[in-house]
């Protein structure tokens, strides 16, 4: 098993502790924000997942970040994580439709 820590930015200007743990070929990822607490998938989790640097609170943990990343490649979860992406465009296309 491995893990990996970072702290994320949060809009208030504090940070969120988010965890990235590889366990049998599994990708497992919290972040303390209430967002992630109450069962959503928050935008630092997603941000990190995509490896937005900006997200970080320490840019010192760009390095791990990157580790994170490679981690993400040998799990199944970047599939999950580009079909998350083709579904968010796939509602802004919808709603701009609508409008």
């Amino acid at each position: 098993m491995k893990e990996i820590r970072l702290k994320a930015k949060s809009s208030s200007g504090g940070s969120y502790d988010v965890s990235f743990r590889h366990e049998g070929g599994l990708l497992f990822v919290s972040c303390t924000c209430k967002a992630s607490i109450y069962g959503n998938l928050c935008k630092h989790k997603i941000r990190l997942l995509n490896g937005d640097e900006s997200m970080l609170y320490d840019q010192g943990d760009a390095p791990a970040l990157r580790e994170m990343r490679e981690l993400l490649s040998q799990s199944s979860y970047s599939n999950l994580l580009a079909e998350y992406d083709s579904l968010k465009k796939q509602i802004e296309d919808a709603k701009k439709i609508e409008k």
